[in-house]
This record gives structure tokens, C-alpha cells and sequence, in this order.
């Protein structure tokens, strides 16, 4: 009893020790270890959510969209609200932030603040459509990286002839190969510059051959009134009326293996912003014209209308924008003769003249310029660390240092955005509008085949992040497998309503709900989707 009375007055004792010297000068108390434990625990919930959410992203399974932007925005901002509510007094977690809205930006965010993603700039709170802007950038990051690394050097084999280089040893990796013909034909560029150019080139090339090019569609003005899906007073694209460069998103894009030549750029734009390499659209007499890349204090030029970059003086070399200023002559040798062109005009379109003032379009969008994507970006680690905010005000120093050369922030995203929000309502308001639905059958000719058919997307993810080669110990099909799959012959399509095992496999389950025409009015549009399927299979195949 004794000692126990002893053992209490010691406790009561320290109390008050620890109490009395909590009001000395210059004392900082002791953490409550009960709250040390909560902060633990909710350290834990924290990089749960997130890894989960980031999981989900860099995943290569196609999940069904909206469930797929549902999971990922939740958990973001379970994951954010939770970092934001951590005691200020716990400097370890304590939320580091030097957001800023650049004046660039908020121009931006002025234009075009009647966009729920645009209006959202500045907060923390995760959007559904975020889930897809950060799987884009994590499919361009990873694409990008087995571009570079693993690229045939048969890919470069005009550069490598020009250089004069032989490939002596078979197990010289492409990325050495690739090293050496930039250095013989660059002999000014460092090994940090020359693999940056030889990186451009590859993704370039890698573009070029992977997204068909399609022609810009050029429609009178009526044409484009009769085209227009609302009333909006903005322009072409708020009105729901298809346009050069602001049609899709990189990651549409890379499902669908098309575009036009902008659009083109702007994949290729984003893939080197994943290399760390900086890249700009050069625009002259108001029209886009060519991406290039900043390296070593010079604008390289790749035309993704062509398809080439434009060759430089010394063969083998890619032209600078220097280099056109100051040697017309290597924009003429562009012409084509008249034998070789069925078009009547066979001139290469951009001239002298019109390089004396150029714009350089630094590509953002919505999400990279956001509060909560440069709040996500600082706090990403190991394989899910990957570039995802952008600054207008440092790409715009570093590409003011040249002469005649003018940066301004792109808006083709914001663009699309906007474009692709008009399609979305038109899509709900076709369901009882005929006159909306005869606007918009592009639409379902083009796209709804992919957005509804889940083991064709599956297919393009693995194509996309190079799974061609099955693992020894899964049953999962690669690429190739999967796009064989998706070769239907004309039997099974016609038969589609019988095979019951094919029906599940793709998904077409007959609900509760659903009367026995509608369900075959679903099985009828999911056979022509399938004739669609294995069209892109085919050329997929190919390459």
C-alpha cells in the first residue's frame, strides 16, 4: 500500500514538474503521445489513399470511366483533405505550399471561368476528369521512357547513314547508339544536349509513324452555323463545332491513333515535357506551324504536318530556328515539283517573311496550371513521381531570350475543354433532339465504339505501355493477343446474340429493366461497333 502511495505521489509529482515547467521562458511541452499515435495512424490512411488512387492511374486495366474517375478523384481528396487537417503545431507533415496564380494563368482562368475545371483552379478539391488528365500524363511518362530506352536504332537509320556510324556491336544498348550519331553530327552538343535531341527525335518519329494524320477540315461559315451545338456566344469550340488542334486529348488520341497535325504536337509536346525536355508550337501569320524543342540555346524544328524534322544545312542535322532565318533557302528546298504533289499549290507554306515574327505557344492546360496538381506533384514519390504542374512565367523566360520570338500561354486545351463539354451535353440532349443527334453522328461513328467497348481499351493500354510479351507465370494476354482477339470474323458478329459466352466476355448482359427489343437494339449496336474494333485491331497489328 505503501508503495503504491509512493508511486503515486511520484507521477503527481512529475505532473506537476512537467505542468509548472510548461510556463517557463523559451518551453516547448511535450507532444500528447495518444495525439502522436492519431497522426500516426492517419499518416498511414493518408499514403493509403493516395497510393491507392495513384495506383489506379498508372494501372494497366481498363476500368469502366466513370467508376474509374469516381475512385481516383475520391481518393485524392480523402488523401488531401486529410494532409490539410493535420495539426499546425506537426511541423514533419505541416502542408508545404508556394502556390501562386501567375498573371499569364489568370488570364486564362478569366477566358474561360465558365468551365467547371477552369473555375476550380485555385482549390485543393479533386475533379472526376482529373483521374483522366493524370492517367494521360502517366501513360506519356511511361511511353515516353520506353520510347527512349528501347527504341530499334532502325528508327534513326537515316541519321546514322548520314552520320557515318556502324552499329559493330550488336548489344550496344539504342540509347548509346543513338548517343554517338548525334555527337558525330552535333560535334558542339555536350552528352546532356545530345541526348535530349536524340530523345526528340525518337519520340518524334515514334508520333509520326503511330498517329495517323488527318487533314484539318475547313468549313465555310455557314457550314460552321449549321454545325454549332448551342448558343454559346465564345468560339468555335464552346459551340461544340470540331476544329485544328482542339478536337481530343492526348489520351483519346493515343486510343484512337489519329489526329491532325496540331494534335500531333501537342502528344509530342507533352511526352517531351516528361523527358524534361522544353518544347514550344511555333505559330506564324497567326496559323500553328511546327513544334520544336529548346536545347543548348537553340529552337530545333519538327514539322508534325510532314512528319519530318526540317532538315538543316549540313545533312543529317535538324534546322534550328536560326538556321531557317538565316538560310531561306532551306524552307524552298521544301517545295515540292509538280510531278510529285496531285494539290495545285506544291510551295512549302511558311517563308522567309513570316519567320521574322513568330509566337512560341507554350502548351498548359487546365490541370497544370491548377492549385491542387502542383499540390499532388510536390508530394509524389518513387515510380508515381512525375511532372504534372506547369509554369507559364519560367517557360516563358526561356523562350524570351529569343530574338523576334514572342511566349504566350496556348489555350488549345482550355479549347478542348470547352469542346469536349459541348459534346457531352449535345451527347445527353440527343437522346430526345434528332436534329442534335444528326449533328453529332460523327461521334458514334468515330468514338462511342472505343468509350463503350472495354476489351478494346484494354488492348490499346497495353499497346500503349508495351506489353507485347506474355509473363511466364499469368494467363493475362499482351498486346498482340488481345488485338487478335478483337479480329472477329464476319460469323462471330452476325451470331453475336446467340453466343452467350462472347456476349459476357464483352459485357452485354440483359438487365431486369431492359424490355427484349431494347436489349436487342444494344446487341445491334454493339455488332457494328465490333466491325469497328477490328478495323483499328488490323491496323494496330500492323504496327
Amino acid at each position: 500500500m505503501q508503495k503504491n502511495s509512493i508511486k503515486s505521489c511520484r507521477r503527481l509529482a512529475c505532473v506537476l514538474t512537467f505542468s509548472l515547467a510548461c510556463f517557463m521562458p523559451g518551453c516547448k511541452p511535450q507532444n500528447d503521445p495518444f495525439l502522436d499515435i492519431a497522426i500516426a495512424k492517419s499518416n498511414v490512411l493518408q499514403v493509403d489513399d493516395l497510393n491507392r488512387a495513384m495506383e489506379l492511374v498508372f494501372s494497366d486495366q481498363s476500368y469502366e470511366q466513370k467508376e474509374f474517375e469516381e475512385k481516383v478523384s475520391m481518393g485524392l481528396n480523402r488523401w488531401s483533405k486529410k494532409l490539410a487537417d493535420l495539426p499546425s503545431s506537426n511541423e514533419v507533415n505541416a502542408v508545404r505550399d508556394d502556390w501562386k496564380l501567375e498573371p499569364k494563368v489568370a488570364e486564362l482562368v478569366e477566358k474561360y471561368k465558365n468551365l467547371n475545371v477552369v473555375d476550380r483552379t485555385s482549390g485543393l478539391s479533386f475533379l472526376g476528369s482529373d483521374a483522366f488528365f493524370l492517367r494521360q500524363s502517366a501513360w506519356q511518362n511511361r511511353l515516353a521512357k520506353r520510347i527512349c530506352d528501347s527504341s530499334p536504332i532502325s528508327a534513326l537509320e537515316l541519321f546514322r547513314i548520314a552520320a557515318g556510324v556502324e552499329i559493330l556491336n550488336p548489344k550496344e544498348s539504342s540509347s548509346d547508339a543513338t548517343l554517338r550519331i548525334i555527337m558525330k553530327l552535333n560535334p558542339k552538343l555536350n552528352d546532356a544536349d545530345a541526348g535530349k535531341l536524340g530523345e526528340s527525335l525518337k519520340l518524334f518519329d515514334w508520333v509520326v509513324r503511330n498517329i495517323q494524320l488527318e487533314a484539318p477540315v475547313e468549313r465555310t461559315i455557314e457550314q460552321i452555323a449549321a454545325e454549332r451545338l448551342n448558343d454559346s456566344p465564345g468560339d468555335d469550340s464552346a459551340a461544340g463545332v470540331r476544329g485544328l488542334g482542339y478536337n481530343h486529348f492526348a489520351w483519346q488520341m493515343l486510343y484512337i491513333g489519329r489526329g491532325d497535325y496540331v494534335e500531333r504536337a501537342k502528344l509530342f509536346l507533352g511526352m517531351c515535357k516528361q523527358r524534361g525536355i522544353d518544347g514550344a508550337m511555333l505559330q506564324v501569320a497567326g496559323r500553328p506551324w511546327a513544334a520544336c524543342v529548346l536545347i543548348a540555346d537553340q529552337l530545333y524544328v519538327f514539322d508534325p504536318q510532314l512528319g519530318l524534322p526540317l532538315p538543316g544545312k549540313e545533312p543529317g542535322t535538324i534546322a534550328t530556328l536560326d538556321e531557317l532565318r538565316s538560310e531561306p533557302s532551306l524552307l524552298d528546298n521544301l517545295d515540292l515539283r509538280v510531278e510529285e504533289s496531285t494539290k495545285e499549290n506544291t510551295k512549302y507554306w511558311v517563308k522567309e517573311a513570316q519567320l521574322a515574327d513568330v509566337t512560341a505557344l507554350l502548351l498548359v492546360s487546365p490541370e497544370s496550371v491548377s492549385h491542387r496538381m502542383k499540390f499532388l506533384q510536390d508530394r509524389l514519390v518513387s515510380e508515381f513521381r512525375i511532372p504534372l504542374a506547369d509554369s507559364i512565367e519560367m517557360q516563358s523566360e526561356k523562350f524570351a531570350k529569343f530574338a523576334n520570338l514572342k511566349p504566350v500561354a496556348w489555350d488549345i486545351e482550355f479549347r478542348t475543354s470547352q469542346f469536349r463539354h459541348a459534346l457531352r451535353e449535345a451527347i445527353a440532349q440527343s437522346n430526345y433532339d434528332d436534329a442534335i443527334m444528326a449533328k453529332i453522328i460523327w461521334y458514334y461513328q468515330e468514338e462511342a465504339y472505343i468509350d463503350g467497348f472495354a476489351p478494346y481499351r484494354s488492348a490499346r493500354d497495353l499497346f500503349v505501355l508495351g506489353r507485347f510479351e506474355s509473363e511466364r507465370i499469368s494467363n493475362r494476354l499482351n498486346a498482340i493477343e488481345s488485338f487478335y482477339n478483337l479480329m472477329y470474323t464476319d460469323k462471330e458478329i452476325d451470331q453475336l446474340g446467340l453466343n452467350k459466352r462472347m456476349l459476357t466476355r464483352i459485357g452485354v448482359l440483359r438487365t431486369e429493366n431492359q424490355t427484349s427489343s431494347q436489349y436487342e437494339e444494344r446487341v445491334r449496336s454493339v455488332q457494328g461497333q465490333m466491325r469497328l474494333v477490328r478495323r483499328d485491331a488490323g491496323v494496330f497489328l500492323s504496327q
